[in-house]
């Protein structure tokens, strides 16, 4: 995968506009995770989370580390991964549930540069929530493995997430009771339509 991302048509990586110190880092994913049972999956996920390149590089103070495992568990949680499972090995978990594992990776990452010093902080102020892409993430599994995936996808968007989901199967995602479908073919657009439970709007 290879590219950029722009917001508002200016590219993310332009730190010289200050977007990047008030919006989550956009996080392409596009593969399911390569983990071993060397950590839990919560450990694994903690790790996860960049070093290099953080913006948080010129600041006396990093997010405490508890805060940062404390970000995990919501976001798994929101996701559909329950403690037991975050406890356990990458190897016990579906299918389904290690492509969750990887993105509840993303959602940390990306909110990870904004994250205050302390668990207090955050408490008082709140955090972001995350901007995803997911790239062809499931396009070569069985349609199964995505529907058991979009409720927890539903609930993070629900709550303020941006999810992008770059697809050549959008049949896969119509459990998803909130999207929007915009079908490309060689970068032009062929149509757009909005789904609220069900009920399909088309763009004009």
């Amino acid at each position: 995968t290879s590219g950029s991302v722009s917001i508002n048509g200016v590219p993310s990586s332009d730190g010289g506009i200050g977007i990047e110190q008030h919006m989550p880092a956009p996080i392409i994913i596009d593969r399911k995770p390569s983990v071993d049972d060397s950590a839990t999956v919560l450990d694994h996920i903690i790790s996860s989370v960049p070093e290099k390149g953080s913006r948080h590089s010129d600041r006396r103070d990093p997010p405490d580390p508890i805060l940062i495992e404390s970000v995990a568990n919501d976001f798994a949680a929101i996701l559909g991964l329950t403690q037991e499972q975050l406890k356990s090995t990458p190897s016990s978990l579906s299918p389904s549930e290690q492509f969750l594992c990887g993105i509840v990776c993303g959602c940390v990452s990306s909110v990870h540069p904004l994250l205050p010093s302390t668990l207090t902080d955050a408490l008082q102020h709140g955090i972001r929530y995350p901007i995803l892409c997911l790239d062809e993430l499931f396009d070569f599994e069985r349609p199964d493995i995505p529907r058991r995936c979009s409720e927890g996808i539903d609930r993070l968007v629900a709550l303020g997430s941006v999810v992008v989901i770059a697809t050549h199967k959008p049949h896969h995602w119509e459990k998803l009771t909130q999207r929007r479908v915009v079908a490309l073919s060689s970068g032009r657009i062929l149509s757009e339509a909005v789904f609220e439970k069900g009920t399909a709007t088309t763009m004009q």
